[in-house]
């Protein structure tokens, strides 16, 4: 698995603990590239922040977070945005 967040911020909310954390992906051209992996990754239990898309260098960049790290990332290695990850 090549996917290992390494930096993150635990959040707490209403008795809810949170991890934060940031990822980018290439290839990333257009904003149906951005929504289709923004449906994988909340398919996967993120909830999304922060979304930046920079159609000239083909790149988008995701705040977002999850209950558990762990399982959003063996989940997320099965999806197809996984391959793009930066």
């Amino acid at each position: 698995m090549k996917y290992y967040p390494y930096l993150y911020t635990i959040v707490k909310q209403n008795n809810n603990t949170m991890v934060r954390s940031t990822i980018s992906f290439y290839e990333c051209e257009h904003q149906g590239d951005l929504n289709n992996i923004l449906e994988d990754m909340r398919s996967c239990g993120a909830k999304i922040g922060y979304t930046r898309l920079d159609v000239d260098e083909e790149t988008c960049t995701i705040e977002y977070e999850v209950e558990d790290m762990g399982e959003f990332a063996i989940q997320f290695k099965d999806t197809e945005s996984y391959d793009f990850i930066n």
